[in-house]
């Protein structure tokens, strides 16, 4: 009896033992989960990425770096939704995407670009990354990450801007703003393939001054100038939105014209001859009028490449400075 007194007291101290030590084991867990959780909550606290927890009605947590983005305090934040800090602008999208989150029908992770309106009424750019909810007391939560990239996205944009001022540098005359000789070779080859292919027609007007070597002899250069710059001025107005004006050189000028037939593209020279000669020039107290003389080809009626239509466009504005300049002429193939 004794014997059996003996082995219920040693079962009985090492259960209490094996109980001892599981609960030290279980008060370890929980320190070290205690930890971890307190260790994961500084680093969201100090995050250089706004983090927000919210049921899509009201934020649930935001983390310091949330509400310096947005320039609401944390307490003012635990008060409004996520629309609260949007431009208007993108409430739509955003309502869609809160319900459909917290539907569940998003399954994996996304980025977007959003407009916060901050808490002073400016306005900032910021990257937006989400993924699926997540189960917060029962209910379903969404966590969104917010990352102000707005002087980022202005840096983008000067580059861009800066590129393409380059560019128009680059393909520009500086005189006259119109399309250079390059840009609009380059351009005319690629029109003559794109109307190949359709079937359809180019059409070219060569616009050149005439006498324009006396007018900078006798009323300087600058006189000049204002004459070419009111030619260029004259080729964008009267040009369509597919129209590229160019300078070609000196005081001549080309118009490319896609689509166009051999009678518009002729009504459209005699439109600028008419309005180039109704140009007064000032030289020295008098009022001088120039003009100009125009040729007109049209592909592939006259020619079937770039240098051919070219050179018969070139022959036939030659043709109107021989028959008495102040004319529009139309090389007649069939008469050659």
């Amino acid at each position: 009896m004794a014997r059996d007194s003996l082995t219920i007291e040693a079962q009985l101290g090492q259960r209490t033992a094996e109980l001892e030590a599981a609960l030290r084991e279980n008060e370890s867990l929980r320190r070290s989960l205690r930890e971890s959780e307190e260790k994961f909550h500084r680093l969201v606290e100090r995050s250089l990425v706004g983090i927000s927890l919210s049921d899509g009605h009201r934020f649930i947590y935001v983390n310091p770096k949330f509400a310096e983005i947005t320039g609401y305090s944390v307490d003012e934040l635990l008060h409004m939704g996520p629309l609260d800090i949007l431009a208007k602008g993108d409430h739509s999208q955003a309502s869609e995407m809160l319900l459909r989150g917290l539907a569940g029908e998003i399954i994996s992770n996304f980025s977007t670009i959003i407009n916060i309106l901050r808490k002073d009424g400016t306005m900032v750019i910021g990257e937006l990354t989400g993924g699926p909810s997540v189960d917060v007391d029962g209910k379903p939560a969404l966590i969104a990450m917010i990352e102000d990239i707005t002087g980022k996205v202005r840096a983008d944009d000067k580059i861009k801007m800066l590129n393409y001022r380059l560019w128009e540098q680059a393909v520009r005359d500086p005189l006259t703003d119109l399309f250079n000789r390059r840009y609009f070779e380059e351009s005319l080859a690629r029109e003559l393939i794109h109307a190949q292919r359709q079937g359809q027609t180019v059409g070219l007007v060569m616009g050149d001054l005439d006498h324009f070597k006396s007018v900078n002899d006798t009323c300087g250069h600058q006189a000049g100038d204002q004459v070419l710059r009111a030619f260029a001025g004259l080729m964008k107005q009267y040009s369509r939105g597919s129209d590229i004006p160019c300078r070609y050189g000196g005081e001549e000028f080309l118009l490319l014209l896609p689509g166009i037939t051999e009678e518009k593209a002729l009504e459209r020279a005699e439109l600028l001859r008419t309005r180039i000669a109704a140009i007064p020039v000032e030289c020295h107290g008098q009022t001088l009028y120039v003009s100009a003389s125009f040729g007109v080809a049209v592909f592939p009626q006259h020619a079937n490449d770039t240098d051919t239509l070219i050179s018969v466009v070139d022959k036939a504005m030659y043709q109107a400075k021989a028959a008495g300049r102040n004319r529009v002429c139309c090389v007649d193939i069939s008469a050659e």
